[in-house]
């Protein structure tokens, strides 16, 4: 089985928790990875590439690590919690699960987009970095104002002062 795209054995949250030898690691996190890829798959082109040099930016790519070694840790610390009936560690595990899958939500809806992801339909993204104008109303004041600013009416200083019917 290939290894993860996004996060590797050695990033679950596992402290010294001993783990059943019969309980695959690396399946946990191979598992995780096709799991996000079935969520942002919808959007993205899967698998993201998490290369350093890569058109994904940082954050994006921190985001999807993170994402990734909680679930993996949170899915393989239910299956221990389960085997063992801990409620502790079944709670713990069910909090980085949820947690996890609320911001591969977030993905998804684009509250946290992935900037330099290939979108699902091939397109390329585009980054924003202000306001831009989605519904032009054309009777609007501040279209009026905004069209009068961009093509001004040059100055005639002989009109200008001429008082009316004089």
């Amino acid at each position: 089985m290939p290894d993860s795209t996004y996060s590797t054995v050695a990033d679950l949250l596992l402290g010294d928790l001993p783990v059943p030898p019969y309980m695959d690691k690396q399946k946990y996190v191979n598992d995780a990875a096709d799991e996000m890829d079935s969520y942002i798959g919808f959007v993205y082109q899967t698998p993201i590439n998490m290369d350093e040099a890569g058109p994904v930016i940082r954050p994006a790519r921190l985001l999807l690590h993170r994402i990734a070694s909680h679930l993996s840790t949170g899915r393989l610390l239910l299956a221990i919690a389960t085997a063992g009936e801990d409620t502790q560690l079944h709670s713990y595990g069910s909090y980085l699960t949820r947690e996890s899958l609320q911001a591969l939500e977030q993905v998804v809806n684009g509250t946290a987009p992935l900037s330099g992801a290939i979108p699902a339909d091939g397109s390329t993204t585009q980054s924003t970095s202000g306001p831009t104008i989605a519904n032009i109303d054309q009777f609007s004041m501040v279209e009026s104002f905004y069209t009068t600013l961009s093509q001004p009416v040059p100055y005639e200083a002989e009109s200008y002062w001429r008082v009316p019917g004089g």
